[in-house]
């Protein structure tokens, strides 16, 4: 079965009696139904709702050659006058964020009267929080991981939150974002005894790919700007790009179970394991925070009522 056009994609939200929020992608999805099922929870009632993954629309011309922000933005200006029953999602990424600035600052997003960006880069820097990748580890590794591993892992978080910054500003800087999706490993990094560096074995796997960029010299040239070392990690968890950041965390982390005495099946499963679990379980602990701490997203679910 093809997908809708736009005009057939409203003509179905005309039909609909519940209320529908467009977003990018399964992830997004994922969260925002998990926050909407913890609302009514406290709220005791039930929302009528549909979330739908742009990926529906796929029968439209004016969608060729667009990402999915750029087909939810174009969507969504196309079905404007259908405001009152479709709302929408996108990745702020860096919308008016200056990355040259000194230190690095961090804005909410402008609020608009129709539809919402994320708070940060993606709807992954929810997540960019010392209890998040602490508690996810103990559920996954609690049988491995000692109480000594923890507390490291708390000690070195500051760091953690830098590279994963200066890793993906470096990305940014050089046009190896794409490239760099699934590239870095624990082998990737060092940890000097106050932060962590990159080695030149990530320009190497880099390189298999076919981009002989220095990203290993551009990652620690990053790290030693003002920018960064003077900006907050308050600041910094927002402007990590999405999967960059959280792909560098769980190398930090990796790293760190490796200096643990963990076994390569351990190191690799932290890398790049259970990615589905992880999003339930990150989206799990961001439902149980006040609604607040997910904002924007907190807007969409109020126009849901």
């Amino acid at each position: 079965m093809s997908g809708y056009s736009i005009e057939g994609y409203g003509v179905a939200l005309a039909l609909r009696s519940a209320k529908t929020i467009l977003v990018e992608g399964p992830s997004d999805k994922r969260v925002l139904t998990r926050l909407i099922l913890q609302h009514d929870m406290r709220k005791e009632r039930r929302t009528r709702f549909v979330i739908d993954e742009v990926a529906l629309i796929s029968n439209d011309a004016g969608l060729a050659y667009k990402g999915n922000k750029e087909k939810v933005e174009f969507v969504a200006s196309s079905l404007e006058k259908l405001s009152s029953k479709l709302n929408w999602l996108v990745d702020r990424e860096w919308e008016g964020v200056d990355l040259d600035a000194d230190p690095m600052q961090f804005h909410a997003p402008p609020e608009r009267a129709w539809g919402r960006r994320t708070k940060g880069h993606s709807i992954e820097n929810y997540w960019f929080r010392n209890k998040f990748l602490s508690d996810y580890l103990k559920m996954f590794f609690g049988e491995i991981l000692n109480a000594d591993f923890f507390a490291a892992l708390t000690a070195r978080f500051d760091s953690i939150i830098r590279i994963a910054a200066a890793y993906s500003f470096a990305s940014k800087r050089l046009g190896t974002l794409s490239r760099s999706i699934g590239l870095v490993k624990a082998t990737h990094l060092d940890w000097t005894g106050d932060r962590y560096i990159a080695r030149n074995s990530l320009n190497v796997a880099l390189s298999a790919r076919g981009c002989d960029e220095d990203l290993a010299s551009a990652v620690n040239a990053e790290l030693e700007k003002n920018s960064i070392q003077n900006a907050s990690v308050a600041v910094l968890q927002w402007l990590c790009h999405g999967h960059l950041g959280e792909e560098m965390i769980r190398a930090c982390a990796a790293h760190l179970a490796r200096a643990f005495g963990c076994s390569d099946e351990t190191i690799e499963a932290i890398e790049r394991g259970a990615r589905a679990e992880k999003i339930a379980h990150d989206a799990d602990r961001l439902a149980e925070l006040d609604i607040e701490h997910a904002e924007p997203l907190g807007d969409l679910i109020s126009w849901l009522e």
